[in-house]
């Protein structure tokens, strides 16, 4: 075995500066290692072995490529052993485990290499077009050109990171191009015929993105909704989404701005552009800052403890949120009603749907969903994507463009009307007391823990969104069973919510001033339009005026005449032009005021406007307010898993259908403070006519410390007893005094916190592993689980045995 080499100081190397993605660079430089002191004036220096390993684990940084690629050079070399093994003495060596281990070579898995100045292209042209040619031989379907070439990419680049200076020939790379090539035109042709397994992601429609997102709201996957619109929205990779932290998005004006760190051929970050991102009041399904809200106030407890910065965070085993999200896109898509005959309407193939059709879709829909698309670099700057050396230089990213572009992802289209709508916002700021409560209800760990980053602009963008779209909200808690939006504060705060929807408006007001992204040619439509709005006014008033000219100048006549019996021609021309004066000034100086607007608009520069001081006029429409419940009602049904003295009781404190709520300790506790007021029921019925209609009403749930055992239905107590009730009972028990007579109206978030404190802190006396149930996000019914545990070990170590009698506090219900 040959020992790795000892060329340099490892401390001042530079062999390892070349990260650049693009696996077709010359630079092969390998890695060298050992170390040494270095003069320094005539004075030798040596870093410390805490400064070597800090300055070798930043050379060592590179592309996330690599574990992926070592996979294939492990491809490689089973080849190698299986189809020419009299050369495995020439070209392939095991890797001690020091070297493997190297965090400077990126082996990762990897447990054999290849001696680079050894191979030659014959090899590599052997393996790609006899070994890996084809997937399915059986069937003659072959691997696609992206595939093999990857292969070819591994070897470029690995063979950069040999730990004994182990370089490609340096004919290698001119060798295999025009093989490469030749490649490229057989599997294209293979592909024509159907022979080639092709695996790339179909895109997807607008139509179906908001089909998509339906579907995630209806079942309640709010992760996947605003993972999925965030997506859209940035035209972005799913990777590019999880990688996004509170440092990296913040709001101005209308609209939220996003940068990310780096991407994919950025690995410095030295290029990437923002993103303006806009809201759709008019569709809630697919409005960004809504999702956002509801996903941010529904999951602020997950940043409580987590020390991550990360807007996304993988769920259960998965290694990122990006695989999190795809594996949940799949199970959503694969449950839903119809789902492949969906699929199959908006052109997506069986077995090419995926997360990165999202991003093909998007820039899609913004190409061609109008004949007014926007400008072509700042959609190519806005995916990220290269416009060629020259362009990228000489045509440089302009917000302008990239604003325009915003709106027409948001679902706003140009030649429609509201496309430049404002997004609901509060007329006031965080110093209004009612704006400051709802903003510790829905964020208050968030700006707790991101205080200094420029994050409260944007959660104001997102709770107003929330009060305007609270009916939408509440319409879908009211159809689902335990949705996860009743698990948003200010929904089961009526008086705070109504205090609310008095301060959004869609009205240029507070912090957002006018529309940004508005180019003229759209502005000059919304002006025509409303030209032909008062031509059409004039039309109605001329014929009104045609229609009753006779009568009105009949009835002037006869009044006249009726006086004095005098009617004279200037008496008769005054009155005529007194009538149509009246009907048709007040047209006439509408129409002027249009006409001059218009024309300024045709004297303008074609360039978008982004700074528009026009008065917007949008009213903010409000459904008709759900009947007030009685506070506290009973609800009458009949429970029929119900037995012995239940079997006949039809009056319950919950309503038919209700379930407990997944949530974490803290929304727990609030709920057994103040209970779901915002909970709603929707009951099918007849109208007078016969037609079918949905009836929404509401039935609010009361604390549920005071829930009433014989007045719940049997499923529901086992549920409440086992899974709840345990820990809320051990939590009030050090807060009992605070809350035992408090009205739920005096319990503001700043108390229901407070209190929370206090109780979990006591609680932790006697129950420590809460402290590790919170960093690691325990739902209520582990926290139950563990107190029962701990009271079984109590009991067993005491000596105590439970036998009749009254049952303990938190005994399991069977």
């Amino acid at each position: 075995m040959p020992r790795a080499s000892t060329r340099g100081n490892t401390f001042y190397s530079n062999n390892m500066s070349n990260t650049n993605d693009d696996a077709d660079d010359d630079n092969t430089g390998s890695i060298s290692g050992g170390g040494g002191p270095n003069n320094i004036g005539g004075t030798a220096f040596e870093p410390n072995a805490a400064h070597v390993a800090a300055v070798e684990k930043t050379k060592g940084f590179t592309v996330e490529s690599m574990p992926n690629y070592q996979n294939r050079i492990m491809h490689i070399v089973q080849f190698i052993r299986t189809d020419y093994p009299h050369l495995i003495p020439l070209l392939v060596y095991e890797l001690p485990d020091d070297v493997r281990k190297d965090p400077r070579y990126h082996f990762h898995k990897a447990t054999h290499s290849i001696k680079w100045n050894n191979y030659k292209p014959e090899i590599m042209q052997s393996f790609m077009s006899g070994a890996k040619q084809w997937k399915d031989k059986e069937k003659g379907i072959k691997y696609t050109y992206d595939h093999l070439r990857k292969y070819h990419d591994a070897v470029l680049k690995c063979s950069e990171y040999s730990p004994y200076n182990y370089a490609l020939p340096s004919t290698y790379k001119k060798e295999m191009k025009p093989y490469l090539t030749n490649l490229k035109k057989e599997l294209a042709k293979a592909k024509s015929e159907g022979k080639v397994a092709e695996q790339d992601a179909d895109p997807i429609c607008f139509s179906l993105f908001e089909q998509i997102c339906i579907w995630a709201v209806m079942s309640g996957q709010i992760f996947v909704w605003c993972f999925l619109v965030l997506q859209w929205n940035l035209m972005a990779r799913a990777s590019n989404v999880d990688s996004i932290s509170f440092s990296n998005f913040w709001s101005k004006n209308d609209t939220i701005l996003f940068k990310y760190d780096t991407n994919k051929k950025d690995r410095a970050g030295e290029h990437t552009t923002e993103k303006h991102c806009y809201a759709n009041p008019l569709n809630p399904f697919v409005c960004l800052f809504l999702a956002m809200g509801c996903y941010l106030c529904i999951n602020q407890q997950k940043y409580e403890q987590n020390s991550s910065n990360s807007l996304f965070r993988a769920q259960g085993k998965d290694k990122s949120a990006s695989n999190s999200f795809s594996k949940a896109l799949h199970k959503l898509i694969k449950f839903a009603t119809r789902s492949a005959d969906v699929l199959d309407s908006h052109s997506v193939r069986e077995g090419h749907f995926g997360p990165h059709g999202v991003r093909k879709g998007a820039i899609t829909h913004v190409t061609t969903g109008s004949m007014d698309g926007p400008p072509l670099p700042s959609i190519l700057h806005r995916g990220e994507w290269s416009m060629g050396k020259v362009m990228d230089i000489y045509v440089r990213f302009c917000q302008i463009g990239d604003t325009y572009l915003g709106r027409c992802l948001a679902g706003l289209l140009p030649d429609k009307p509201n496309f430049d709508i404002l997004p609901p916002h509060f007329s006031v700021g965080i110093e209004n007391k009612h704006v400051n409560e709802a903003m510790k209800q829905c964020f208050g760990v968030i700006l707790d823990k991101h205080s200094g980053e420029g994050i409260q602009g944007c959660l104001l963008l997102f709770l107003a969104s929330i009060v305007y779209h609270n009916k939408w909200l509440k319409s879908h808690i009211a159809k689902g069973k335990s949705h996860p939006f009743l698990q948003i504060p200010i929904l089961n705060n009526s008086k705070l919510l109504e205090e609310l929807e008095k301060l959004v408006t869609l009205e240029p007001a507070g912090a957002v001033k006018s529309a940004t992204g508005v180019p003229a040619s759209v502005a000059i439509r919304e002006e025509v339009r409303d030209a032909v709005k008062l031509l059409h006014e004039y039309r109605k008033e001329v014929q009104w005026l045609k229609d009753n000219m006779v009568n009105m100048m009949k009835d002037a006549m006869e009044e006249k005449y009726t006086e004095n019996g005098n009617i004279t021609a200037s008496f008769v021309e005054g009155t005529v032009s007194r009538l149509v004066g009246k009907v048709i000034d007040q047209v006439a100086h509408k129409m002027e005021e249009s006409e001059a607007r218009l024309m300024a608009r045709l004297d303008e520069s074609s360039t978008c406007n982004t700074g528009d001081t026009r008065e917007v006029t949008r009213a903010v429409t409000r459904a008709t307010p759900l009947l007030e419940a009685q506070l506290y009602p009973t609800y009458t049904y009949h429970d029929p898993n119900a037995t012995g003295r239940n079997k006949n009781n039809t009056s319950w404190d919950v309503p038919l259908h209700f379930t407990l709520q997944t949530s974490g300790l803290f929304e727990g506790f609030r709920a057994w403070l103040t209970g779901y007021p915002a909970e709603s029921t929707v009951t099918h019925t007849t109208d007078s006519a016969g037609n079918a209609v949905e009836v929404t009403t509401r039935t609010p749930v009361k604390p549920m410390r005071l829930l009433k055992n014989g007045n719940l239905p049997k499923k529901f107590k086992k549920a409440y007893d086992n899974n709840y009730k345990p820990v809320m009972e051990v939590l009030e028990e050090a807060v009992e005094s605070d809350i035992v007579n408090r009205h739920v109206d005096e319990m503001d978030h700043s108390f229901l916190r407070s209190t929370y404190e206090r109780a979990f802190d006591a609680a932790c006396v006697k129950y420590p592993d809460f402290r590790t149930g919170i960093k690691k996000n325990w739902k209520v019914s582990t926290f139950c689980k563990k107190v029962r545990e701990a009271n079984t070990a109590e009991n067993t170590a005491n000596g105590t045995k439970r036998s009749g009698g009254k049952k303990r506090k938190h005994s399991v219900v069977v």
